[in-house]
C-alpha cells in the first residue's frame, strides 16, 4: 500500500528522498512550494511537473504531512509576532489540517530551528501544540543534530511529531537509529586542484578568520545556511590533500580529525592542537589557503547524492540559489531515522 504524503513548504524534497531511500512506496499527493527554483530542483530529481504554488490557497487529503515553514523569523534577530512575519505561515498549515484535510493526516511532522523553543519564540511552539492537541493529536518534540546521523554538519533542528490519537503508535526520540559521523573529507570535492572561483577574497571574511569569528572546518562544518559568504559559515582548506590523521594508540583506528590532526610542514602549518583555532594571522596570503564549500558539497552535507545534484545542475539554477536550496532543506539521514521509528520500518 502506498504511503500518501503531502509536502508543504516542500523545498527540494528531503522527506520524499528519505522515504525512497528506505524503500517506502511513496505516492506524492501534492507538493507545495512557492519558490520557482526549488520546484525546478524537485521536479528534476523526482521527474515531476509540479508548478510553484502558495500554501495559502491549497487543499487535499493525505496520510503523512511534512511541513517546515520559513524559519528566519524564529532566529534571535527575527520577528516575534503571531500576526506577521514569514514564519507565521505555520498558521496556514494549522488551517489546512483543521478545515481542509478530511480525514486529518495520521501523522504530521514539523521541522524548524532551535530558536523556536527558546524564550523569545516559545509562544509560537506552545500555540502550535495546543492547536494540534485540539485537532486530536498527541505530540512529541525533540532536538536532533545531523552530527548524530552520520553527517559532519553541526545542524540542530527541532522536530515535532504529531500522531492522530486514534492511531496505536507512540514516538520515542531516544530510540532513533544513530550513525557514526563520517569524515568530512568524504564529502569534499575529489580534486581540490580543479576547484576554482571559491577562494576567500572578501576583506571582511579574511578579517573574520583572523579573529576566529569564522571557523576552519576540520572534522565537521557549521550549519549550512542560505548564503555561503557570511561570518558564521565554515571554510575548508583549499588544498586539503595536505592533511592527514594519526591513528589512535589504543586500537589503531583513525580518528576523524577530533584529535592528533596535523598538516605537513610546508608552506602551510605544522601540528594544530584540536582545542585551538589555527594562528593563521601569522601566515601570508590567507585567501590562498581557504575556500568556501561548493554547492555540490553542500548538497552532499544535506544527504543528497551526486546523481541528485547533477539532475538539478542541468536546470541551470544560479549558483547562489543552489546554496539557498541546500540551506533551506532538511538533512535526509535525520528524516530517515524519524521515518524508521514512526512507520515501524
Amino acid at each position: 500500500m502506498k504511503l500518501k504524503i503531502l509536502e508543504l513548504f516542500g523545498g527540494i524534497g528531503a522527506p520524499r528522498k528519505a522515504l525512497e531511500n528506505l524503500g517506502v512506496d511513496v505516492k506524492s499527493i501534492d507538493y507545495v512550494e512557492i519558490l520557482p527554483y526549488a520546484v525546478t530542483a524537485y521536479n528534476a530529481m523526482y521527474d515531476n511537473n509540479y508548478k510553484p504554488q502558495s500554501v495559502l490557497d491549497w487543499n487535499i487529503n493525505v496520510d503523512l504531512l511534512i511541513h517546515g515553514s520559513p524559519c528566519q523569523d524564529f532566529s534571535n534577530a527575527g520577528k516575534n509576532d503571531l500576526k506577521s512575519g514569514r514564519s507565521i505561515l505555520y498558521e496556514r498549515t494549522l488551517e489546512i489540517i483543521d478545515r481542509e484535510l478530511k480525514p486529518r493526516p495520521k501523522y504530521v511532522i514539523w521541522e524548524n530551528v532551535k530558536g523556536l523553543i527558546g524564550k523569545k519564540h516559545i509562544k509560537h511552539y506552545q500555540h502550535y501544540i495546543k492547536k494540534m492537541e485540539s485537532f486530536g493529536y498527541i505530540n512529541y518534540t525533540g532536538i536532533l543534530n545531523s552530527l548524530d546521523f552520520g553527517i559532519p554538519q553541526n545542524r540542530e533542528r527541532v522536530f515535532t511529531i504529531s500522531i492522530r490519537n486514534d492511531i496505536s503508535k507512540w514516538f520515542n526520540f531516544e530510540v532513533l537509529r544513530k550513525r557514526p559521523m563520517q569524515p568530512l573529507i568524504n564529502f569534499l570535492e575529489d580534486n581540490p586542484q580543479a576547484i576554482d572561483g571559491y577562494d576567500v577574497v572578501q576583506p571582511s571574511m579574511i578579517k573574520s578568520i583572523e579573529t576566529g569569528k569564522t571557523t576552519i572546518a576540520m572534522t565537521y562544518v557549521n550549519t549550512i545556511t542560505t548564503k555561503v559568504v557570511r561570518w558564521n559559515t565554515s571554510l575548508v582548506w583549499k588544498d586539503y590533500t595536505n592533511f592527514y590523521v594519526y591513528p589512535r594508540g589504543t586500537d589503531g583506528k583513525l580518528i576523524n580529525g577530533s584529535h592528533n590532526r596535523a598538516w605537513k610542514e610546508d608552506k602551510y602549518i605544522g601540528c594544530i592542537p584540536a582545542s585551538k583555532i589555527p594562528q593563521i594571522s601569522k601566515i601570508e596570503d590567507k585567501h590562498l589557503l581557504f575556500r568556501y564549500l561548493t554547492q555540490r558539497e553542500c548538497f552532499r552535507l544535506m544527504g543528497f547524492t551526486d546523481e541528485d545534484f547533477d539532475k538539478i545542475l542541468l536546470k541551470k539554477i544560479p549558483k547562489n540559489t543552489l546554496y539557498k536550496l541546500a540551506g533551506n532543506s532538511i538533512v535526509v539521514q535525520v528524516l530517515e531515522a524519524i521515518f524508521e521509528e514512526l512507520l515501524d520500518l
